[in-house]
Parts: structure tokens; sequence; C-alpha cells
């Protein structure tokens, strides 16, 4: 039996810079829930949709990422925030714990971390 990949979200403003981070989530064997320009549309998504985890940029226009940040903690779902210029070989390590969180990272409050 096949076990389904952990489906993430990906709120980046910076279209080239979303398609590289969808790159590494599938490279690092999860899937792409979701690939979303602006807070608003991943705040839809997050309401009608199962997701394992959230890639947010760090540096969103506008509004801010603050009430989709909000939401997933409501929703107990772990995110991390992206900054820029985006290491492969760091995200990969950040996307495997916020994929597969450990029961020490939960308590020790793993969502919201930088990458």
């Amino acid at each position: 039996m096949m076990q389904s990949r952990p489906r993430i979200l990906v709120v980046e403003e910076s279209y080239p810079t979303a398609l590289a981070v969808c790159d590494m989530i599938v490279r690092n064997g999860c899937e792409v829930a979701c690939m979303a320009e602006h807070v608003d549309k991943g705040l839809a998504f997050v309401r009608d949709n199962a997701l394992d985890g959230a890639v947010i940029d760090g540096n969103l226009q506008g509004d801010g990422s603050s009430p989709l940040c909000e939401q997933l903690r409501k929703r107990d779902i772990p995110f991390m925030m992206l900054k820029k210029p985006v290491d492969d070989h760091e995200f990969g390590r950040a996307l495997a714990g916020l994929a597969r969180p450990s029961t020490e990272a939960a308590t020790e409050g793993g969502r919201g971390n930088q990458v």
C-alpha cells in the first residue's frame, strides 16, 4: 500500500521563487497542495482543504502573513516562513521537520520556523 505524501501549501508572491520552492517540495517527497501568490487565496485554501504544512513568504506585500499564520495555528498546521535566498539543503531539512514534526518540536512550538 502506497503512503500519501505530505501536502504543503506555498504562499509566495514571486512566481519564479514559488516554482523553485514547489520543485524543492516535490524533490523532498512532499506534494504541493496549492501555490498561492496572495494571503487571501492561501486563507481560502486553508479553510476549504486538508493539508499537512505550509511554506510562507516572509516578506509578503500588503497585509502580510499574520492572518494566514493565525489560521494555520488555529488548525494546528505547522508552517515555516521563507527567507530569500533559499538554500536547497537547509530547506530540505526544514521541510522534513515540517512535514513530519517530532513530538519534541511540537512541544517547543515547532510552528513558524524560518528558512
